[in-house]
Formats: C-alpha cells, structure tokens, sequence
C-alpha cells in the first residue's frame, strides 16, 4: 500500500507517531524508500518516528504486507479499526489516514496466486444461482445491495434497471422488485467533495421510473462504522408498507416523499416533494431541519438553514448564498444529520436539483 504525504519544512525536525489500526500481517513500513519498521505488533500498530524522518514537499509512505511469522499460512492479510485508528500524528497536527488515497498492488516478484471468488467472476453468480431458477414461480424481488457498486454509481443507472428488465423478461413477468436504498456509512463530507454513496442514492432512486418498483429509505437507520446496520426490523417495516400498497393495494400503507421540483425565483430555494400528501415533519426537538446546502453560479455549496412551509414544502435559504441555482439535501456518504420526514414516519429521500458532474461520472467495472 501506498500513498503521498505532503508536508511542509515546518515538520522536518518534529517527532510523530504512525498508528495502523490492529493487523494480522507482518508489516514493513517504508518513509520515502526507507525502511522504518518491520515486524508484528499486538494490539495498535504504532510507532514513534523520530525527527528528521520527513521532508519538505511529497513524502512517499509505503505499507508492505507480508503473512504473520506466527501464523505464515495464513493468506488473508488484514487490518482493522475505526476511521480514528489510522493517522500521522504531530504535537498539533493530525493527518488522516483512513481515506480513498492510498495504492495498492500485490508484490509480483513473489510467489502468489489469484483466487476466483464468486462475485469477482463475470456470469458466475447469474449461471449458479439465477438461471437455475428460471421459470420457478416468483411473486417477486426484495433487492438489498449497491454498496459495492457505489464507486461507479453512474454506471449502476444503467446496470441496475437493465438487470431487474432482463430478470422480467427471463421470466415473461413484469413482477413487482422492491430494493433498499443504501443506509448510511461512512464520513460526513459536504457536497463539495463530492459522495459516492449519494450517487448510488441517486442512481436507485432514478430506477423508480421502471413500472411495478418500489423503494425502502434507510438514511436514518445506518450506522456510520458498520456497514451491516442492526436495525432490520425497520427495513422490513417500510419494504412491507411498499409491497402492501403496490402489490396488494392496501390502503394506509405509505412510503418516502421524495423530491419533485424546486423553485429558485425569490432568492431561495422553495422544495417540492412527491408523497408528502400528509405533510413533512422535522425530527428535532427545537424545530431545526438538518441537511440542506445550497450553491449559487460558482457551484461551491453551503451549508443552509430550512423551514416546512406549506405543510409538504421546505424553504431553503443561506446567506452566503445570494442566488442559489441548486439546492441538495443528504448529499454525503452517512447523512445521520438529515431529519426531514413525512407526518406518516418515513425519511425524506436524500437528493439533488443540479446534474453537475459527480465523483463517480465514467468510473466503470474492471
């Protein structure tokens, strides 16, 4: 593994501390080609680097994961904690190291293998496990997945219909496919720098426009350091209120209002929803609504402050923010912030009014 460091020459004579989470491999870590540790360590991988071990400008850190010396057979090589267990720390500085800027690669001039799992194997999983079903009567699909596609979410607005139309087709049936849109994990960063995850959000959220599909929000019910949430009772709860209303036209079943239209002409934002026919609550005990940004011509977001109006609208409106030509709201990996919901108890879908070019546009499988 590795990555860059930028650091200036105010940090070339400080001592750090390095922290690699908890590891299974025996590490080797390299500071611009120099090796700097090797061996195990139980508990926090964590080493003192002394002064002088940094320079001024681009710093090349490199990890070099090699099988335990206690366990030497073992080929699953690991680390893991929380976001706050990966860091260079200085006296006054942190830096982050558990983020999306880090390089891999297997070492080439030692003996490996590649394993072919089953969901790295183009048709495998369809041949095995779909076809053989075909035509065994279905009532229809509960769908839960995405999180593996999130880094080309732009490509799953075409995959992810051209799937459930090709299973329909398979079939002869236009069955009734429900999915879950994906919780919340991850960091919180604002809209300008961008979501992977909010893509993919969108991307489900436009599959809605194939007939006979529903969608489950599940923004407020994911936990930001577990991408397994425990609350699956409340998944259920609003896949069964979509399957009692679509399929089996009940009545007094609801689901997530979701945006409809907006309209910037007094200098904010007035947010229209779809599904909102009982009205819009905030989930706050002093009233304020959470998880609104705006952004002007310039296309630098906001964060902005948001009141129902209305009854089934939402004002929108900053003061850094004059004339705002583009409002989103829940835009972020884990939008555990937002708390706009329907009177009926369902989460107000996260969304965006611009098609400004997002992080994950012409990102495809390899």
């Amino acid at each position: 593994m590795q990555r860059t460091i930028k650091l200036d020459n105010s940090f070339m004579n400080r001592k750090s501390v390095f922290r690699f989470g908890q590891t299974n491999a025996n590490l080797a870590i390299y500071i611009d080609g120099k090796l700097v540790q090797k061996g195990e360590m139980t508990g926090n991988y964590q080493v003192d680097l002394p002064a002088g071990t940094w320079k001024n400008g681009d710093n090349s850190l490199l990890i070099e994961l090699m099988p335990p010396q206690r366990d030497p057979s073992q080929y699953i090589l690991s680390s893991n904690g929380q976001g706050t267990d990966y860091f260079i720390r200085f006296s006054d500085t942190t830096i982050n190291l558990a983020d999306g800027n880090w390089h891999t690669m297997p070492d080439l001039g030692k003996p490996y293998h590649f394993d072919f799992l089953p969901n790295n194997s183009a048709f495998m999983l369809y041949n095995s496990m779909i076809n053989p079903l075909i035509p065994y009567a279905m009532a229809g699909v509960i769908w839960y997945q995405g999180e593996s596609n999130a880094d080309r979410a732009y490509q799953y607005r075409t995959s992810f219909p051209l799937m459930i139309t090709d299973w329909r087709s398979r079939w002869k049936r236009d069955f009734p496919f429900l999915f879950v849109q994906l919780a919340s994990y991850g960091g919180m960063q604002s809209s300008d720098y961008g979501s992977d995850w909010a893509e993919l959000r969108e991307a489900q959220t436009a599959t809605l426009r194939l007939p006979n599909t529903g969608m489950a929000v599940t923004t407020d019910i994911g936990d930001p350091l577990n991408i397994h949430p425990r609350d699956k009772g409340d998944v259920g709860y609003r896949l069964a209120a979509r399957a009692l209303s679509m399929v089996y036209n009940r009545q007094g079943f609801y689901e997530s209002p979701l945006f409809s239209s907006v309209d910037f002409s007094s200098g904010n934002a007035l947010v229209s929803f779809a599904h909102a026919g009982h009205g819009l609550t905030v989930k706050d005990k002093y009233g304020y609504i959470l998880g609104f940004e705006l952004a002007g011509a310039d296309h630098k977001f906001h964060y902005a402050q948001a009141i129902i109006t209305d009854g089934d609208k939402v004002k929108v409106w900053s003061k850094d923010v004059p004339q705002p030509v583009a409002v989103r709201y829940g835009w972020t990996n884990a939008p555990v912030e937002a708390n706009l919901f329907s009177k009926d108890g369902f989460p107000v879908s996260p969304f965006r009014s611009d098609n400004w070019k997002g992080v994950t546009e012409g990102k495809k499988f390899e």
